[in-house]
C-alpha cells in the first residue's frame, strides 16, 4: 500500500488533484476487492468467507477468523482474475562511496579491541531495510587482522560487511581505483568477507571461474531479473595482480558483457561506473558520451561515482511529461567519508520505484535523498554517523556548528541537482514528506 500511495503522490504532481484522487479511489478499490480479501473454501463447511488481517466477513453467516486462516494449507486462497493487481513492483536504492579512513577505523573501535560500524549506520539502516535491493560501491579492501590503514591504500576490518548486511545494504560494488590496494590477498579477502555474510558483490572477482559465472551479477526480486556491471576507469596505476580480474571501462567489453544478458522483458539493466574528475561537481563530456552510448545499447539505468562530490541526475522519459523509463546519475558522492573539502561531508542515495506492466516499458518514479556524514567528538573519540534528513534536523539542533556545515551542503547539493533532473527529493524514510 506504502508503495501506490508514493505513487500517487508522484502522479499528484504530474496530474493534478483531482487526477490523484481518482487514483487513490482506484487502488482503494483494487484493493479491498482483489488484494487484501482473500475467498476462502472451508473443508466441510459451505460458507465462503472475505478475511482481512484482523477481521472476518462471511457471506452465509459462518465467519472464519483470520488466525485460523494462517498457516493452514486446508484452506484455498482464491484472488478473481480481473481483480489482480497487473503490474509488477520492486524499489531499488543505491548510495555513494563507502570509503574508510584510518579514523573512521579507529572509531570503530571498541573497548574489548573489536570492531562496530552499527553506530554509522543506525540512521539510515531503514532506508536500506524497507528496500528490495540495496546497492553501495565499497571503496576499501576488507581484512580479519590489522595492521589497517586508510588514504592512500585503504585496509579496514572484515566486521565492516557484516554490519553492512546487518544495516540492509544488499549489494557492494567492488570495480574503484582502490581495489588493489593490497595487492591480490586483499581482493580475495574482501570478496571472502562479503561472502561469508551473503552480500553480493561485482566488478572484481576472484578467479576467470567467478567472473565467468557471476559477470554480469544477476538477481531476482519480485518478478524482476535485475542485471548489474560495475566497471572502474582505473587502479590508481596498480596493476591487477595475476588470476584476479577487475572490470575496466572499455566499450567493447561492456558490449561483450551486455551481450550476455538473456533477453526478457523481465529484464532490468544497472551499469555502475566508477568515472569522472575528484571534486568536480560538473560531469565531464567524456561521462556524457559514454552514458549516451549505454543508452543506445538499451541500458535505462545508469549509476556513477568516484568524484566524491554529488553531479547532476537526469531521469529519462520517452515522451514530454510521460513517465520515466530510465536514469542517469553521473555522481552520488559519499555516502561516508573523513573527508571534509566542500561537497564531500556528504552524498546522495537515490531510490527507483520500478513498475512493469505485461507487454509494456519498465517505468520508474526516482527520489533522491541527501545523506549527509556527523563526526562528533563523544567522550574524547570521534565518531561518525550518517544522517539522512529528518535525523540530522533532529540530531544537529544542539550542535550549532554542525547545523551550519549540514545546510551548507544541502544548499550546494540542491543547486546541483537542479528543478530539472526529474527526481523528488525525499525527506523521510517513511515518504511522508516529499518535497
Amino acid at each position: 500500500m506504502w508503495f501506490f500511495l508514493s505513487r500517487t503522490l508522484v502522479k499528484y504532481r504530474r496530474a493534478g488533484f483531482a487526477v490523484a484522487i481518482a487514483a487513490v479511489i482506484v487502488i482503494a478499490a483494487l484493493v479491498v476487492y482483489g488484494a487484501s480479501f482473500a475467498f476462502v473454501s472451508v473443508p466441510g463447511n459451505t460458507s465462503i468467507a472475505a478475511v482481512v488481517p484482523g477481521l472476518t466477513f462471511s457471506h452465509t453467516g459462518a465467519s472464519v477468523p483470520a488466525s485460523a486462516v494462517a498457516g493452514d494449507e486446508s484452506f484455498r486462497y482464491s484472488f478473481p482474475e480481473r481483480f489482480r493487481m497487473a503490474e509488477k513492483r520492486v524499489s531499488i536504492v543505491f548510495a555513494g562511496d563507502l570509503m574508510q579512513h584510518l579514523p573512521q577505523t579507529q572509531a570503530a573501535k571498541t573497548d574489548s579491541a573489536k570492531y562496530s560500524y552499527r553506530e554509522c549506520f543506525e540512521h539510515i539502516a531503514s532506508l536500506f531495510r524497507e528496500s528490495d535491493l540495496s546497492v553501495v560501491n565499497l571503496e576499501t579492501t576488507l581484512s580479519d587482522t590489522p595492521p589497517y590503514s586508510g588514504y592512500p591504500t585503504f585496509r579496514a576490518p572484515s566486521q565492516l560487511a557484516s554490519d553492512m548486511k546487518d544495516a540492509g545494504i544488499d549489494v557492494a560494488l567492488l570495480a574503484n581505483n582502490h581495489i588493489c590496494d593490497n595487492g591480490s590477498r586483499g581482493i580475495h579477502n574482501t570478496i571472502s568477507a562479503l561472502d561469508s555474510v551473503g552480500i553480493f558483490h561485482t566488478g572484481a572477482f576472484t578467479d576467470s571461474a567467478r567472473f565467468a559465472a557471476e559477470n554480469p551479477l544477476v538477481i531476482h526480486r519480485n518478478g524482476f531479473r535485475i542485471n548489474i556491471l560495475n566497471y572502474t576507469y582505473g587502479t590508481n596505476g596498480i596493476s591487477v595482480p595475476k588470476g584476479r580480474i577487475v572490470n575496466l571501462i572499455d566499450t567493447a567489453a561492456i558490449a561483450r558483457d551486455l551481450s550476455l544478458i538473456e533477453p526478457s522483458e523481465d529484464n532490468l539493466t544497472f551499469v555502475c561506473l566508477h568515472w569522472g574528475y575528484e571534486y568536480n561537481s560538473t560531469h565531464s563530456p567524456e561521462q556524457k558520451s559514454l552514458s549516451l552510448w549505454l543508452r543506445s545499447k538499451g541500458v535505462d539505468f545508469i549509476i556513477g561515482g568516484h568524484p566524491h562530490v554529488i553531479q547532476p541526475a537526469f531521469a529519462h522519459r520517452d515522451s514530454v511529461g510521460g513517465a520515466a523509463t530510465g536514469v542517469t546519475v553521473y555522481s552520488l558522492g559519499n555516502f561516508v567519508s573523513n573527508q571534509r573539502r566542500p561537497g564531500t561531508d556528504g552524498g546522495m542515495a537515490v531510490r527507483l520505484d520500478i513498475t512493469k506492466a505485461p507487454g509494456q516499458k519498465a517505468e520508474v518514479d526516482p527520489f533522491n535523498m541527501f545523506v549527509w556524514t556527523y563526526r562528533p567528538v563523544e567522550n574524547g573519540r570521534r565518531r561518525y554517523y550518517v544522517l539522512p534528513p529528518f535525523k540530522a534536523d533532529e540530531i544537529l539542533r544542539s550542535d550549532s556548528t554542525a547545523m551550519k556545515s549540514y545546510k551548507t551542503f544541502i544548499d550546494n547539493a540542491r543547486k546541483v541537482i537542479g528543478t530539472e533532473s526529474g527526481f523528488i527529493e525525499q525527506l523521510s524514510i517513511d515518504n511522508d514528506a516529499i518535497n
